[in-house]
């Protein structure tokens, strides 16, 4: 099994009524994704056992997203054929800052790299 693509930290947001969205995007061509999207227990719409990368995918607005959290969980698998390096890119826009983070980590076919983001929500 491949490295976690681990994260868990806070998103300052700014408590009006501007939209925030999530960028996902998951290795290349040949790579694997599957994954669900929770705000707190609630699935996001067509985003459970997803399988592919998905960009402006609405999470909600600054103002009532406060306290929320946000959870990405599932794994990213290395297919034959490919370059044995899985990539996942994530970012979420609207708040105070945007908040990207870039993971990489080299692999053997076959290898599953596990998904746990989570990202809490504060004004």
């Amino acid at each position: 099994m491949a490295s976690a693509f681990l994260f868990d930290d806070y998103y300052q947001l700014t408590g009006d009524l501007s939209l925030v969205t999530l960028d996902l995007t998951f290795g290349s061509n040949g790579q694997s994704p599957n994954y669900s999207v929770y705000l707190d227990d609630t699935a996001l719409p067509n985003l459970v056992h997803c399988g592919v990368s998905k960009k402006n995918i609405r999470v909600g607005n600054n103002m009532n997203l406060n306290g929320k959290v946000l959870t990405v969980v599932g794994e990213l698998v290395d297919i034959a054929g490919t370059d044995d390096t899985l990539t996942l890119n994530m970012a979420v826009k609207g708040g105070k800052t945007d908040l990207i983070k870039n993971y990489r980590v080299i692999t053997t076919t076959g290898d599953r790299a596990p998904v746990s983001l989570t990202v809490r929500f504060t004004n």
